[in-house]
């Protein structure tokens, strides 16, 4: 695990038996400490996202969507290393679904973003963000190749936006989603709320790994800000 990992999913992976490892907070640094430990001690890698087994496990969330919300218009997936949306677009585009699926991506690491754009997987500088699980600097081989030929774009959104989308589901959904899960919300309020015409949005959230603690912490802090907001005539 990068040294910066959040404290709550490494004692989570801890309770299930896990030794950790850690690295440098660089995703060349970890495969390359992957493979040293597979070497050294006859492990199996299980790759995060750059596996064609770990991009069809994710890819069952398409078949999902295509049973439970077939007239969906547009999905919108959160994106690290790019094995959700890989999946997910590779299902649905090859089981004949026309609507656009979207990556969304943090402005501060925009990975897939930038390789979509110069055609060739793109290493970008590593970047710290609420999203912390958001943070792969690069795609993988395999799910760049996905994404360019199934997704539309890749949408980015702010560290603010990331915040109020992850304190809105709390407050106003129940919800618990951890930040990088909440970024497709983000995106949904960003890019799509208000529009005309209006669009049948999927906003997968991808998870709810986030210690309580700070996430009561998180909306404590927005709604102070919100309060300190001065108000426009």
């Amino acid at each position: 695990m990068l040294e910066r990992s959040a404290p709550n999913k490494v004692e989570a992976a801890r309770r299930y038996g896990a030794e950790i490892v850690f690295c440098e907070n660089d995703f060349a640094v970890r495969t390359a400490t992957v493979e040293r430990l597979s070497r050294e001690q006859g492990k199996v890698i299980v790759p995060s996202f750059d596996g064609e087994g770990t991009i069809r496990g994710n890819g069952t969330l398409g078949f999902e969507l295509l049973e439970q919300l077939p007239a969906a218009e547009v999905v919108l997936v959160p994106v690290s290393g790019g094995g959700l949306v890989a999946g997910v677009s590779a299902v649905l585009k090859q089981s004949g679904w026309r609507g656009r699926i979207y990556g969304v991506q943090p402005e501060v690491n925009p990975s897939l973003k930038v390789s979509l754009e110069r055609g060739e997987p793109t290493t970008v500088p590593n970047a710290a963000t609420v999203a912390d699980g958001l943070v792969a600097n690069r795609p993988g081989k395999l799910t760049f190749a996905l994404a360019q030929q199934y997704v539309e774009d890749v949408l980015l959104v702010s560290e603010e936006e990331i915040v109020e989308a992850t304190v809105q589901l709390l407050e106003e959904e129940k919800l618990v989603v951890e930040p990088s899960g909440a970024a497709s919300v983000a995106a949904l309020v960003r890019y799509f709320a208000g529009k005309q015409p209006a669009q049948k949005v999927v906003a997968v959230l991808s998870g709810g790994n986030v210690e309580l603690g700070r996430l009561a912490n998180m909306a404590k802090e927005h709604r102070r800000q919100q309060t300190a907001a001065p108000v426009r005539s």
